[in-house]
């Protein structure tokens, strides 16, 4: 194998899929979005994955995934989001 195709090979490992939580369905479509979020709360947000990631240890959890739940309950809960947002 020439040294080009290992360097191929071992880019395309980088870009494989990660392991993600059990329940998490593998047929989810993913798309990058772009989106401004307030620095503190981003900085709120990346605090507690680590402190989920930590206790959910030897799970192995991408922080998409946890944006992706944090998400879901959010919607889930519409009513006290739209109350707050209202507040």
């Amino acid at each position: 194998m020439s040294s080009q195709s290992k360097r191929i090979e071992t880019l395309k490992k980088r870009f494989e899929k990660p392991g993600r939580l059990a329940a998490e369905s593998s047929t989810n479509s993913r798309k990058r979005h772009s989106v401004y979020i307030d620095e503190e709360l981003m900085q709120r947000v990346d605090e507690m994955y680590k402190e989920v990631k930590h206790q959910l240890y030897p799970t192995e959890v991408t922080k998409s995934a946890f944006l992706e739940q944090l998400l879901a309950l959010g919607l889930e809960s519409i009513d006290e989001v739209k109350a707050a947002l209202n507040a």
